[in-house]
């Protein structure tokens, strides 16, 4: 493990639920733990974050080698996590936009691996009118570019219930969705219409 940063309570305005934070800010952050290769970047800020939060205009969340140029790509780095009363159809509550403790947080870059990593305990509070009970959550992820194979990247988070409040019977579905933002894209780059079914999806995309 190279750790070269390391905090251990999230930056000013990331959880709105917590009084705690600490400097710096998010985009300087994002900034100074964003992972790279020859072909492509991305920043460091953590999954949970919506593409337009805090943004600097001027800076992609991510990058790819197209020719000798990096130019912005696809933001494939959110990832959210929602919570949804078993057996109920809908998309579910985001964790981030209940009341909750945090009693855990952690945000770390590893240069060996060229990864970013984030981690945050959590405890939050029953929610009587979608049924969800007390929880508390860790939440990790991680975020790398391979630095042996040109043009791979990936990002990953997972999700613990540590305790459930003596309510194993009603533990909610747990719902992690992935997004691309398009927000930074040039002019050039083309993207194609999505292709969805039960089982996959795909988006294409070509620069001119």
């Amino acid at each position: 493990l190279w750790c070269t940063c390391i905090w251990l309570a999230p930056a000013p305005e990331e959880l709105h639920s917590c009084r705690l934070n600490d400097q710096p800010s998010i985009e300087e952050r994002a900034a100074i733990t964003r992972v790279a290769s020859s072909t492509c970047s991305a920043e460091g800020h953590p999954p949970w974050l919506s593409g337009n939060n805090n943004r600097h205009k001027c800076r992609p969340r991510c990058t790819v080698s197209m020719g000798n140029t990096m130019v912005p790509c696809p933001d494939w780095t959110p990832l959210d996590l929602r919570l949804r009363a078993r057996g109920h159809g809908k998309a579910g509550v985001n964790v981030l936009d209940k009341q909750f403790t945090l009693t855990l947080y952690s945000h770390s870059l590893d240069v060996g691996l060229a990864q970013v990593n984030h981690t945050m305990e959590l405890v939050t509070k029953p929610d009587k009118r979608t049924g969800i009970p007390s929880l508390r959550l860790r939440v990790s992820s991680r975020r790398f570019v391979n630095l042996a194979r040109a043009g791979q990247a990936a990002t990953e988070l997972s999700v613990t219930v540590l305790e459930d409040g003596g309510n194993c019977n009603r533990a909610p579905d747990i719902i992690i969705r992935s997004r691309l933002g398009f927000e930074d894209l040039p002019e050039d780059f083309k993207l194609s219409h999505p292709i969805a079914n039960e089982d996959s999806a795909s988006l294409s995309a070509s620069f001119v």
